[in-house]
């Protein structure tokens, strides 16, 4: 059922990337994997036409995907019971963002102090080879940064330009940044 082609796509992808509602929702009931990743580390859920907005709710349902919009938006609440539900913190977007990376650029302490305690990886790249750190440094999250840095975020990770956080950070956080490297 999970059977994978040259790149990695399941047949539950094939029918994702078509569009195709129910031959989707007839593979998940009948135990197709929605966390599997093609070669490109793409879930179905990835895969799924923009305007298909029904089968991407029903896929955002089935991968954690809310998880990811739940820590963008600062929802703390869902993201504790989403994690106490089982979604995990290891979900990535197709830009490999995971919850702390959403989290962390939205200025959201608490969150990120939450999914650090429940085993996200800290310097976890996306696909521009950032980190958290990278995305509260750039937006100028003081707290967030404060907050990573106390966790052992990585400060020497360069991102895919060779840039470190405290190369794109905001004044604020380059302020912070620069008190730890004293430090």
């Amino acid at each position: 059922l999970d059977i994978q082609n040259v790149a990695g796509h399941t047949p539950l992808m094939v029918a994702a990337k078509a569009g195709y509602s129910e031959p989707v929702k007839y593979l998940v009931d009948n135990g197709a994997d929605p966390y599997l990743k093609d070669l490109r580390n793409r879930m179905a859920l990835h895969l799924v036409p923009f305007l298909c907005r029904s089968l991407r709710t029903l896929l955002e349902g089935m991968c954690g995907w809310s998880l990811l919009e739940a820590s963008s938006k600062g929802r703390g609440n869902d993201v504790v019971d989403l994690v106490r539900r089982g979604a995990s913190t290891q979900i990535s977007d197709e830009h490999l963002r995971t919850p702390l990376h959403l989290a962390a650029q939205g200025g959201h302490g608490i969150i990120v102090e939450y999914l650090l305690q429940h085993h996200c990886k800290i310097d976890a790249a996306d696909d521009q080879g950032q980190t958290a750190l990278h995305k509260a440094a750039y937006a100028d999250k003081n707290l967030v940064v404060r907050i990573l840095l106390n966790a052992g975020a990585d400060t020497t990770v360069k991102d895919q330009n060779g840039k470190t956080a405290i190369d794109i950070a905001g004044a604020l956080s380059k302020k912070v940044l620069q008190q730890e490297k004293s430090a």
